[in-house]
């Protein structure tokens, strides 16, 4: 058998003390924090921040030479890199 860290015996210990309780229309619990959890990720923001003349005339060209629009562009950049999938070429 598997070794349980502290947290996974914390959790154990919680149940066996019975202090766990069933939810009332779980199905409908999901789909209320389901949504709230969608509605969450993938609401926008918007952001102003301060970026060097010279870094936007370079952003703007690679922009065109992917032929993306520039606003789109610099978001798959930020969204690439929160997501830890922006790859140096």
């Amino acid at each position: 058998m598997k070794k349980i860290d502290k947290s996974e015996k914390d959790i154990l210990d919680s149940y066996e003390r019975n202090e766990w309780r069933s939810i009332e229309n779980l199905n409908a619990e999901k789909s209320r924090y389901s949504k709230i959890a969608r509605t969450t990720i993938l609401k926008k923001q918007r952001v102003n921040i301060d970026i060097t003349e010279k870094d936007i005339v370079h952003l703007k060209a690679k922009s065109i030479t992917e032929g993306i629009p520039f606003e789109i562009f610099v978001t798959s950049i930020l969204h690439k890199y929160a997501n830890g999938k922006l790859v140096e070429n």
